[in-house]
């Protein structure tokens, strides 16, 4: 009885080429140093162009003897892909995922890669969205207390939006660790992203110096980030740059006290101004000049409206010695918007 008990527990055939599948698709990602392809596929970060993930010149094996995601989107039936899919870690499956959308989804699909917002509403699932159900796995194996969402159940979460986007707070809030440093001089996108959160996507894949840093997690998985908290020292030119793929729509601004800082957020609210629906800022330093400086930033280029709906300022300075002055801009801001509400203003001294 215990020899039947172990055969009936033996994987399949059908399960052990999966798995070697899978294993071949990890070990040629990590040949190529880690990167994340996207070859073939229309959309992402860089608008198709530059992902090449596997095919990038890194020093490893020939492109032409690697196991190509888009070859096998092209060679498996879509149930296999699915199985296949719950094998790799996130930046394989992210390479996958855009094979597969190339070939299951129409142009006319508005979901997967082509949501702005990160949810659908009373859209007609297709095969290519399946791949929902494992970008939501793996968002709760990494972070078990944060899966809810906020989403009612008449909205579809988009997961592989909302895997991206917090693996990119996470990388924005270690270099802002860093950045906090006395002793830190460089640059913030040439900072390595501890091996901690990068085990968390290549799974001790392996990865390059190249593929560590913030710049190039930036470039690959901004396009998917709709919310963001920023520390002050992080407000900077640079990351302006580096977040120039982002879409905000929620943008919330933590301790910016110095002018080199409020230039930083004013070119960040000026590039999102036409995407940006909700903005906070917690202890700052927002005195009526600066206040003036930040709210011009939020108005749409050449018109006198803006987009924000939710306006909140907690815990920050927004007087000088008048404690009844009040920024033009801030009144102009809360009065000319119809539908903006400041959820709580309160004034630190």
């Amino acid at each position: 009885m215990e020899e039947l008990s172990n055969k009936a527990l033996a994987p399949s055939l059908l399960s052990l080429c999966l798995d070697a599948v899978a294993d071949r698709l990890i070990s040629d990602n990590a040949a190529a140093g880690g990167g994340v392809g996207r070859t073939g596929s229309s959309g992402g970060c860089s608008g198709g162009g530059g992902l090449a993930g596997f095919s990038e010149d890194d020093g490893g094996e020939a492109d032409e003897d690697r196991l190509h995601p888009q070859e096998l989107a092209e060679g498996l039936p879509w149930e296999l892909l699915h199985r296949l899919a719950s094998r790799l870690p996130p930046v394989v499956l992210e390479s996958l995922h855009h094979a597969a959308h190339a070939r299951y989804c129409s142009a006319e699909t508005t979901s997967g890669l082509g949501v702005q917002d990160g949810e659908r509403r009373g859209v007609k699932r297709s095969r290519c969205e399946d791949f929902n159900s494992t970008w939501q796995l793996l968002f709760k194996l990494r972070w078990p207390l944060g899966g809810n969402t906020g989403h009612n159940n008449l909205v579809t979460v988009d997961w592989q939006q909302k895997y991206w986007e917090k693996h990119l707070q996470e990388c924005l809030n270690e270099a802002a660790e860093h950045a906090f440093l006395p002793f830190f001089c460089g640059s913030i996108g040439e900072l390595s992203i501890s091996a901690k959160i990068m085990n968390s996507i290549y799974q001790s894949m392996g990865t390059s110096q190249q593929h560590s840093r913030l710049a190039y997690q930036c470039s690959k998985f901004g396009c998917y980030v709709r919310s963001l908290r920023l520390q002050g020292v992080l407000c900077t030119a640079e990351t302006y740059v580096l977040l120039q793929q982002c879409k905000l729509e929620r943008l919330m601004f933590i301790r910016i006290i110095s002018d080199l800082e409020v230039n930083g957020a004013c070119l960040l609210l000026s590039w999102h101004a036409e995407t940006l629906l909700s903005l906070e800022f917690i202890h700052c330093q927002l005195y009526p000049t600066v206040m003036d400086k930040i709210c011009m930033s939020v108005y749409l280029k050449g018109s006198q409206s803006h987009g924000i709906q939710q306006f909140s300022i907690k815990s920050s300075q927004i007087c000088e010695t008048k404690p009844l002055t009040i920024s033009s801009g801030l009144f102009k801001i809360l009065s000319s918007g119809k539908r903006t509400a400041p959820q709580y203003i309160k004034k630190k001294r």
